[in-house]
């Protein structure tokens, strides 16, 4: 058992009450030096407690001294900003004397920093900038001193403090008792004392280890308690006896404190078995635990679940009056630990911020889009119109983006901008936008089911003003807006209005904004500054429906706003689990697919039966060995951003503008970034492929998905799914070809050739046939994706083949081949629904089927020369560039956009080069915004995967003769180049350096090799057109040195086309060795690269 505490005095002796009153006099002191707001009603109820033990308050509290408040809050904010850069090394021992004990503690940091495995603090510890001592100086009688370790900067104390967390290193761990934290100002010192001499102290009294501390809290271990250690009992916390006030033994006292997590409603119960009890069980703190329910994934028996630990909070049983300013019913609990954190809300909630360019801060509306707002307003994005809904969206289809981006000039500068994010369960429509000097609007409708189950609507308005705005745009604002106001009309933004006094609806002088929204009874709900001493985002609604409006986590400046609407949301979309194929046992499933004989079990089926029995027995199998997804209740970011975050929330939440929120809302970025930084590493580090290109693509792409609100044909918005299906069946059924319904002839067989026969079909050609799809896990009408045929393709070839050939000798094929999954795609932004076009998903084993027919069926075709010479579609060795180069005469027309490319009646493709380029800049830009690595390698692939596409496609028709066009062409690789280099920290060089350094090519010396590739595949045979008309072959009469019998000449003078690909490149292919020449298109393409750029740029048109 533990050592028993000193016993405190009773009432009975009067010392003990001087006693008691001299501390609440010396509380009092402290009380008075901080702000009156804070302590009004403590500072009450002391003075009750004073009254309670007989001697009355002689005089009041001192009066505040604002001067000496301050000058202590300046003193006390450098010493907790010199705090935030220290971590501190608990029970570490010291060595006999302090020079041993010098040299112990700097082998201990290299070897803690050699564990981590950090480059950065690596080198901070060689260059002196971490320095570490014992504290306190001097050892006196104390047993162990702390190692204080000093940073130069937060933000590498913070790294430092994570990597311990996550890697856990064995200078740290293997000694009981030691662990690092964060170095803690002394009010949270003392909690943490407190917090584990109470740990200690229950821990004795169970006889395990089922408390613990984290933040300066006390926490409960889920499980089996487990066993104390060795000593456990002997060796109690320091101030042990000094601060043991809790009186475990006491069964009379049973105060509890209940903090629920959709509400964060706080109420005391008390209950005293003894009503006489002395004052001092009525002082005591006492444990309580808050009904935070969470899930946690299996851990084993005893394990510490930190995930789901409660947090226990100690208070005094004092009666407490909690008021709704302090504790917002729409704050976020004490850990985030759910996947949405409004996933269960009875609202719909709101996240409204004033990011003030959103570019570099995609990583913070991420994170805030993973808390599962239903509508997310931004403020100055700052976007223009290079900039797509990819940065704002992502690859997830959980938001719907409304935009109205400024229109920037030479006289008007890039800034404003406002963004909607809208759930798709809303139901969202664009009402209107508008847009003047200085001012952007967004107008929208979102619709949810009331309590008749019939859909309402909500008119949002989104305004952002700048504070530069002119009178007459106010003006045209007030009368755009004015017509548009509903029932229910919530109007959010940042207005700039700071001299509105919102509280007495006074402006200093004559305000139409105020006006405004007094004429048609608008409440204003925002009560706290949001940036500065101002009040300049508001949050404004002619109905009574707002709801816990709350300050949030800052994107910029401006303080963000979190609130709700007393309405009930939409209902959430249903969970349907889906099969994990990267976790199935396809050993056992094609151990049963080959031990199973389809020849007696498919003998005597017709083709309908076949198939049908076929595909129940690969979905059984399917069932029985692929395990399903499930409902994830955690986010996907890590647990430390998430406990960060709530901390930052709250205290945004009681205090904005406070020092301590600013420093936890920098923290949290920062932390953020690292961890965005940290995955971008990883993925880069894998070598993985597949992994780059999807991290890529959710960056970068946005989903093509259909728009939540479509509009029919007659103008009427369809809410319900069901309308929609019905819509689309309609309107795709209207647009569809019917396929002819006349008989075919039946002609006798011409005697210029056989007729076409295919009287079975081999296991080869289905084993070919399966190569060639992709594995991936589509949706299919059977139920049966790409994969499952990809991996037990040798189990599955004998009943395909008794399938296809049932099929071919019946002339049927089974009726779920005719079904499909049709997917509306939307061809533009607009939600119109003649504006999408359908998608049938089929099965894949009819994929498989037809590849094989269109094999027969355009061999047959080929051998016969039944095909027509200029049919590209659907053939091989035919390519979108002959189609370009060898076109027919079009009627006249000043432009005209053919298979992508844009060409002018004067051939100079001056429009097609500057619209190629305005969108690989785009992509640039979006590459740089989306993306935090330092790694060359990250954005040097990156451009070569998605931008460097858009400058290359058809360069065989289009490449540039001129100066200007081709340096127009360049420097969308040279500007990307020096960004690079700015961003991963490399010192400048030039450009040709440059893209040595990045192992690329300037972009006209790979045009070069198009063409000539290009021409090579043309001269044997790869590529079917008639170029007579470009090129002709025309061999030498004499062997020479320098030749080869494949030489071109044209069948032209030379002024009459000189961007002709085969007039660029004449002079090169004809001194090419002859031995390359005749090699395959593989061996060729190896040649070229093989050369350095030099060989092709004696005569280059770029300026490097």
């Amino acid at each position: 058992m533990p050592p028993k505490p000193i016993s405190s005095p009773t009432l009975s002796s009067p010392d003990a009450a001087a006693k008691i009153i001299k501390l609440l006099e010396a509380l009092h002191v402290k009380l008075d030096s901080k702000p009156q707001c804070e302590c009004n009603q403590l500072r009450q109820e002391l003075m009750e407690l004073k009254k309670m033990l007989g001697k009355s308050a002689e005089q009041p509290p001192p009066p505040l001294d604002t001067y000496s408040a301050v000058k202590m809050a300046i003193n006390d904010a450098a010493a907790y900003s010199e705090k935030a850069k220290r971590a501190v090394l608990v029970g570490r021992p010291e060595e006999s004397t302090p020079e041993l004990t010098l040299a112990s503690d700097q082998k201990a940091i290299e070897e803690l920093c050699a564990e981590l495995n950090d480059g950065s603090l690596s080198q901070a510890l060689t260059d002196g900038k971490i320095r570490y001592h014992r504290h306190p100086e001097v050892k006196a009688d104390r047993k162990k001193r702390i190692l204080k370790i000093v940073f130069t900067d937060e933000k590498t104390r913070d790294q430092f403090l994570s990597l311990i967390r996550s890697k856990r290193p064995s200078t740290v761990s293997r000694v009981p008792g030691n662990f690092v934290r964060r170095d803690l100002c002394p009010y949270e010192l003392q909690l943490e004392r407190k917090a584990r001499i109470d740990a200690y102290a229950l821990n004795c009294k169970i006889g395990g280890l089922a408390y613990g501390i984290r933040d300066e809290k006390l926490i409960k271990f889920n499980g089996i308690p487990r066993p104390l250690p060795a000593g456990y009992e002997t060796r109690p916390p320091r101030r042990y006896s000094e601060l043991a006030l809790l009186n475990l033994t006491n069964p009379a006292i049973n105060t509890s404190l209940f903090l629920q997590s959709n509400g964060m409603n706080m109420t005391l119960n008390e209950s005293n078995s003894n009503p006489s009890s002395d004052i001092l069980s009525t002082l005591t703190p006492m444990q309580s635990k808050p009904t935070v329910n969470t899930t946690a994934k299996g851990s084993g028996t005893g394990a510490v679940d930190r995930s789901s630990s409660e947090v226990i909070v100690p208070i005094p049983s004092i009666h407490l009056s909690v008021s709704s300013d302090f504790i917002s019913p729409s704050s976020p609990s004490l850990s985030i630990t759910s996947k949405y954190l409004f996933s269960d809300s009875k609202h719909i909630e709101l996240f409204y911020s004033n990011a003030r360019s959103i570019r570099r801060k995609s990583h913070l509306l991420s994170f805030i889009k993973s808390l599962g707002y239903h509508l997310i307003l931004l403020c100055e994005t700052w976007h223009t119109s290079d900039d797509g809904d990819a940065f704002l969206l992502g690859s997830q289809g959980d938001y719907v983006a409304f935009r109205k981006d400024r229109i920037t000039n030479a006289e008007i500068s890039r800034g404003g901008g406002v963004a909607i994010l809208c759930s798709p369960l809303l139901n969202p429509f664009l009402i209107a936008s508008f847009s003047s000097d200085g001012i952007e609007c967004l107008v929208i409708d979102i619709h949810f089911p009331n309590q008749s189950n019939v859909l309402s609507s909500i008119r949002i308005c989104l305004i952002y003003r700048s504070p530069s705005c002119s009178a007459s745009s106010l003006t045209s604002l007030l009368s755009f807006i004015d017509p548009l106001i509903s029932n229910s009309f919530l109007i959010c933004g940042d207005l700039n209005f700071p001299s509105i006094d919102w509280t007495r609806l006074t402006s200093p002088s004559n305000n139409d904004f105020l006006s405004f929204v007094c004429d048609h009874r608008m409440t204003q709900f925002v009560d706290f500054k949001t940036r500065g001493d101002n009040i300049l985002d508001l949050v404004l609604c002619n109905t009574n429906i707002v709801r816990n409006v709350t300050p949030s986590l800052p994107f910029a400046d401006h303080t963000s706003i979190s609130f709700s609407l007393g309405v009930p949301p939409p209902p959430s979309s249903e969970f349907v689990p889906s099969r994990q194929y990267h976790l199935a046992d396809w050993e056992s499933i094609n151990s049963l697919l080959s031990s199973h004989d389809w020849t007696l079990a498919l003998s005597c089926l017709d083709t309908e039966n076949a198939f049908t029995y076929f595909s129940e027995f690969c979905n059984s199998l399917l069932e029985s060995f692929v395990p399903k997804s499930s409902r994830s209740p955690f986010s996907h970011y890590p647990k430390h951003l998430r406990i960060l975050y709530g901390k930052s929330q709250r205290a945004s939440s009681f205090a904005p503008n406070s020092i301590r929120a600013v420093s936890l809302a920098k923290r949290f970025e920062r932390a953020l970034r690292v961890h965005s930084e940290r995955v971008e590493s990883r993925v880069i580090d894998s070598k993985n492929p597949k992994a780059f290109y999807s991290l890529c693509k959710t960056r970068l792409n946005s989903s093509k998905s259909a728009p939540p609100g479509i509009i029919d044909l007659n103008g009427a918005h369809l809410l319900t799914n069901k309308d929609k299906t019905l819509a689309f069946s309609q309107y795709f059924a209207s647009v569809s070809t019917l396929p002819l319904q006349a008989p075919l002839r039946s002609s006798a067989p011409s005697s210029t050739f056989p007729l076409f026969d295919l009287p079975s079909i081999s296991p080869a050609q289905i084993l070919a046939s399966i190569a060639s799809l992709a594995p991936k896990c589509n949706f299919s009408p059977d139920g049966l994706p790409n994969i499952f045929y990809s991996k037990c393709k040798f189990s599955i070839v004998s009943p395909l083949l008794i399938i296809f050939n049932k099929s071919l000798h019946s002339t049927s094929i089974p009726s779920l081949w005719k079904q499909a999954i049709v997917k509306p795609i939307p061809k533009t932004s607009s939600n119109s629904i003649n504006t999408f076009r359908p998608i049938s998903l089929t099965c894949s084993v009819t994929k498989i089927f037809e590849k094989i027919l269109i094999s027969e069926i355009t061999s047959y075709l080929d051998s016969h020369n039944l095909f027509d010479f200029n049919q590209a579609g659907f053939r091989i060795n035919r390519s979108t560039f002959t189609q370009l180069i060898n076109g027919t005469l079009l009627s006249v027309s000043p432009s005209i956009k053919d298979l992508g490319v844009t060409m002018q009646s004067s051939l100079k493709f001056n429009d097609h080069i500057s619209r190629i380029v305005s969108k690989a800049r785009a992509k640039v830009n979006l590459i740089f915004k989306c993306f935090f690595s330092t790694d060359p390698d990250l954005y040097s692939r990156a451009f070569t995967t998605f931008v460097r596409p858009l400058l290359e496609y058809g360069s065989v028709v289009w490449s540039p003769h001129t100066v200007t066009l081709a340096n127009q062409i360049e420097n969308v690789q040279r500007n990307f180049s020096k960004r690079l280099f700015i961003r991963c920290h490399i010192p400048y060089s030039l450009y040709p350096d440059r893209i040595a350094q990045l192992s690329l090519s300037t972009l006209e010396h790979r045009r070069l090799m198009s063409d000539l590739l290009f021409l090579h595949r043309s001269i044997h045979g790869f590529y079917s057109y008639d170029h007579t008309n470009l090129f002709k072959l025309s061999p030498l009469g004499r062997n020479l040195r320098r030749s080869h019998p494949l030489r071109i000449g044209l069948p032209y003078a030379l002024p009459k086309s000189h961007s002709s690909f085969a007039t660029r490149i004449i002079d090169r292919w004809n001194v090419l060795p002859a031995d390359f020449v005749n090699s395959s298109p593989i061996f060729f393409r190896s040649y070229l690269l093989s050369l350095p750029s030099i060989s092709f740029t004696s005569d280059s048109l770029l300026r490097l």
